[in-house]
């Protein structure tokens, strides 16, 4: 366990590498606190100028939280480990989005969840054509955490709810159009680019030279098929509440292809992780205030990751993975909105 994150010094900057390679990296809490306690070191170290963060192995970066445990945690009775996790979670991504020195984060392969919550707030964001984006905590009966509403806040309200709700997974070019990264960098040239940042971080005026340095290696097109799709949905995801988006959606079903698959996708996932995802997004896109979405996303995840959905959802998707989750409840009418605005 040990071994989970790398950490090493190259020149003056600290690089920190997500070493979990049998689960993705998937974030358990000491990888959580191994982080936050480097990044606070780090930032009051002068010798150090930056910080790259990246991971040890080529399959991904981060594949989201550690939810098995999290379900463990409430089956074993333990339910004030959640608290804890989640508390300190949303801590370390808010110290990101903060940090006084520049945090250059290499997001390749599976970046999901919470690897979405680390790599989604660092000053420079970078990621490669065969990476895989996606937010799909309402097929385990969760919420799409992380503060990454006050990300897509900047967006269309549309489109990003077509990215949450769906929990669909988009490519590269999609993840620069939904404002969760900034630059794609070529697969093969990921080790001499590495060198090349460590050089620009360096220098004392690192912010300009990364900046410099990565639009220069920058090969995005700006092809976004994911935005073509959210747009020819855009009356049904343009709804107030879950229940219109879905009955809209079902209408478009008729003569879009878009629409059906997207109706297929949602009538299957949890009905209230659909509801209070369209929440919580509409709250934060309010305010657009990333300390205020994490505080509301701490009180959320908390509430959801107690409920029979979560423990179902997790069961059904990741250890027995039949895919056949029994939500409680499974109708959109019997929803207790109420609740969940008490929780965001």
């Amino acid at each position: 366990m040990g071994n989970e994150i790398l950490i090493s010094i190259k020149d003056k900057v600290a690089i920190i590498a997500l070493n979990r390679p049998k689960a993705l990296n998937a974030l358990s809490l000491v990888m959580i606190k191994t982080i936050n306690k480097a990044l606070s070191e780090f930032e009051n170290n002068d010798n150090i100028k930056a910080i790259l963060l990246k991971s040890a192995t080529k399959r991904g970066f981060c594949a989201g939280g550690d939810i098995k445990s999290a379900r463990q945690h409430m089956l074993d009775g333990r339910s004030e480990k959640i608290d804890e996790y989640f508390a300190a979670e949303y801590a370390l991504d808010s110290k990101i989005a903060k940090f006084s020195k520049p945090i250059v984060v290499i997001a390749n392969g599976i970046v999901m969840g919470g690897g979405l919550g680390l790599a989604g707030h660092a000053k420079f964001r970078i990621t490669t054509p065969d990476s895989h984006f996606a937010m799909p905590e309402a097929a385990i009966g969760f919420v799409c955490d992380c503060g990454i509403d006050a990300i897509l806040a900047k967006i269309d309200r549309h489109i990003a709810l077509a990215f949450l709700l769906s929990g669909e997974v988009v490519g590269a070019e999609d993840a620069l159009a939904l404002g969760l990264s900034d630059f794609i960098v070529d697969s093969d040239a990921l080790d001499s680019l590495e060198n090349e940042l460590i050089k620009a971080m360096s220098l004392d005026d690192n912010l300009r030279a990364i900046n410099d340095l990565l639009i220069a290696k920058n090969i995005a097109k700006k092809n976004s098929a994911f935005i073509k799709k959210a747009n020819s949905c855009k009356s049904a995801f343009s709804n107030v509440n879950i229940k219109e988006i879905i009955n809209s959606l079902k209408q478009l079903s008729k003569n879009n292809e878009t629409a059906k698959a997207f109706y297929n996708k949602l009538i299957l996932l949890c009905p209230t992780s659909l509801n209070a995802i369209l929440l919580s997004h509409d709250k934060v896109r309010k305010h657009q205030n990333l300390r205020l979405a994490l505080v509301s996303d701490l009180k959320l995840a908390i509430f959801m990751a107690k409920r029979h959905d979560f423990i179902e959802g997790v069961r059904a998707v990741i250890i027995d993975k039949d895919q056949n989750p029994k939500w409680q409840p499974d109708d959109f009418n019997a929803i207790n909105q109420a609740l969940i605005l008490a929780n965001i």
